[in-house]
């Protein structure tokens, strides 16, 4: 399973883990693996800092937990829209 890690640039990597210590971005990277509902949730939040939330979206709906799925609709959304 492709990861955040795998598709971001450095540059994005940074925006999404600014204050994480390179260990702490191994262990996330590790906890992606090993969740695909984080991994998607955190794909989502890539794809919607590019300003492509067709595929941010359909990294959301891929969420199997629903609790989840709409904690990433918020995150995604409110960021989209400022809230």
């Amino acid at each position: 399973m492709e990861t955040v890690f795998d598709l971001a640039t450095p540059e994005e990597i940074e925006i999404l883990f600014k204050g994480y210590s390179q260990a702490g971005r191994e262990r996330q990277r590790r906890h992606f693996l090993e969740d695909a509902d984080s991994n998607f949730r955190q794909l989502a939040s890539l794809y919607s800092i590019r300003g492509d939330m067709q595929t941010a979206e359909s990294c959301i709906a891929r969420i199997q937990d629903t609790a989840r799925r709409l904690d990433a609709q918020v995150s995604i959304y409110g960021c989209e829209y400022g809230l």
